[in-house]
C-alpha cells in the first residue's frame, strides 16, 4: 500500500482504510496502488473516484476530513460489516475505528442450495428501495412508515422507530435475503439483526412472494413481517405493504432518507395512508394491512370471525391494490416518498465536517432507466392467479 516520507505519520483515514483493506480483503493487499485504487473506485460502484481514493491511500487527500468522502467509502465495506457507517470515519484514531468495527459480532455461515445462481437471477429486478407500510407494534392502530433498502447483493437495511416520539432514534435491521422454493413458488425470506445495538440486539424478518407478476408486483408488494417489540419483548407479526421507488436514490443519500422518512403516526390526525395514498383509498390499504377473513370487505364488522392463521390472502391484495396502485404512482398531488415527486420537493441536511456543520443537499429525483418496466401499463380486467 500506500509509500510515505520516513517519519510522517499516515492521516488516520489512511489507516482505516488500510485496516479495512487487510481485514475484510486480505487478497488484494498484493496490488498495487493503482490497481487496488481502481478495485476499490470499481467496489463503490462509481460513487467515488479513483483519485480520491489514491490520495487517501497515499496520505495526500486534503479532503479526508468532509462528511462527503466519509459516506462514499462507507457502501464499500458495508457487505463485510453492515454496521460501517459515514460517521466512523470521524474518528480520531484507528484504535477508536477498531472498537466500533468489532462490535459488529461474529459471523454465522448459513448453506444455501444454487444461493449464487439465485443472486445473478434477481439481482436486475429485486434490489431497489421500498418505503414499507404496516401497523406499528403498538396497543393502538397507528401507521408505521419505514424504508427497506435491497443492494445487489441481496442484503438488506430496513429501518423502524421504537414508538415514533420526537428525537427518538432510528433502529436499522440489516441482513441477507435468501430465496427459498423454486420459482414460480418462491419466497424470499429477509433476515435481518438491529445493526445499531450489538451488546442486545433484536431480530425481524420478512417474508414476501417471488412476485415478478402480475405486472404491478414488481412495485407493489405484500409481506409478512414479524419482530419483537421493544417494551416487553413480545412477539408481534404485521402484515406489511411494500411501495418501490419510482426514482433513484444515489446510496450516499440513503441514510439522510431514512431520517426524513421513518415514521409512527402521532395520533388520528397524523394519517400516513391518507397523505400517501388518498383519503378515497385508506379503508382498501387498511383491509390489506388488517388481513381480514377471506372474503371479507369490511373490518368492521365484528361478527366475522377471525382466521385461526394468520395467512395472507394474496387473491384479494392484487384485486384491492391495482387501482391503488395506478392512482398513487399518478396523482400529481398526492407527494409521498416512492412518488418521482418527492425527491424534487425534499431537503435533506447533511453533516459535512466534524464540527457539525451542515450542508444542505437538494435530491435530483429522477425516474430510473428501467422505469418503463418497473411502472407496466395495467388494466383492471387483467387475470391475476393466486400465490401460493
Amino acid at each position: 500500500m500506500g509509500k510515505r516520507a520516513k517519519g510522517r505519520k499516515k492521516p488516520v483515514l489512511t489507516q482505516i482504510l488500510e485496516y479495512l483493506i487487510t481485514k475484510y480483503h486480505p487478497e488484494w493487499t498484493s496490488l498495487r496502488e493503482q490497481e487496488l485504487a481502481h478495485r476499490l473506485a470499481l467496489e463503490g460502484g462509481g460513487i467515488i473516484g479513483h483519485k480520491t481514493i489514491l490520495d487517501i491511500l497515499s496520505g495526500e487527500d486534503k479532503d479526508h476530513r468532509k462528511h462527503a468522502t466519509w459516506e462514499k467509502l462507507a457502501p464499500i465495506f458495508r457487505r463485510d460489516n453492515a454496521r460501517i457507517d459515514a460517521s466512523w470515519f470521524q474518528v480520531a484514531s484507528l484504535d477508536e475505528f477498531k472498537k466500533r468495527d468489532e462490535g459488529a459480532g461474529e459471523r454465522i455461515d448459513l448453506r444455501l442450495p444454487n444461493y449464487s445462481a439465485a443472486v445473478n437471477d434477481l439481482q436486475d429486478w429485486l434490489p431497489g428501495t421500498y418505503i414499507a407500510y404496516r401497523y406499528a407494534f403498538l396497543q393502538d392502530r397507528r401507521i408505521a412508515r419505514e424504508v427497506l433498502h435491497i443492494r445487489k447483493d441481496l442484503q438488506f437495511t430496513m429501518s423502524t422507530r421504537p414508538v415514533g416520539a420526537e428525537g427518538e432514534s432510528i433502529t436499522r435491521f440489516s441482513g441477507p435475503i435468501l430465496p427459498l422454493g423454486k420459482p414460480p413458488q418462491r419466497i424470499f425470506f429477509f433476515v435481518g439483526i438491529d445493526i445499531d445495538n450489538p451488546t442486545y440486539p433484536r431480530g425481524r424478518s420478512l417474508f414476501v412472494f417471488d412476485d415478478k407478476t402480475p405486472a404491478f408486483r414488481k412495485m407493489c408488494k405484500l409481506g409478512m413481517l414479524s419482530s419483537a417489540s421493544l417494551h416487553g419483548g413480545a412477539p408481534c407479526v404485521a402484515c406489511t405493504l411494500l411501495m418501490r421507488l419510482a426514482w433513484d436514490l444515489p446510496e450516499t443519500s440513503l441514510d439522510a432518507f431514512i431520517k426524513e422518512v421513518t415514521t409512527i403516526e402521532k395520533d388520528a390526525s397524523d394519517d400516513i395512508i391518507d397523505r400517501d395514498f388518498g383519503k378515497e383509498y385508506r379503508s382498501a390499504v387498511e383491509i390489506c394491512l388488517d388481513n381480514c377473513p377471506k372474503g371479507t370487505t369490511r373490518r368492521e364488522d365484528e361478527r366475522i370471525k377471525p382466521d385461526m392463521v394468520l395467512r395472507l390472502d394474496t387473491h384479494r391484495f392484487d384485486e384491492t391494490m391495482l387501482p391503488i396502485f395506478e392512482s398513487a404512482y399518478d396523482d400529481g398531488q398526492i407527494v409521498a416518498p416512492f412518488k418521482t415527486n418527492w425527491p424534487k420537493r425534499r431537503v435533506f441536511q447533511t453533516p459535512t465536517s466534524v464540527e457539525g456543520e451542515g450542508e444542505t443537499t437538494q435530491l435530483d429525483g429522477h425516474l430510473s432507466s428501467s422505469v418503463d418496466d418497473r411502472l407496466p401499463s395495467v388494466t383492471s380486467d387483467e387475470s391475476f392467479d393466486d400465490a401460493p
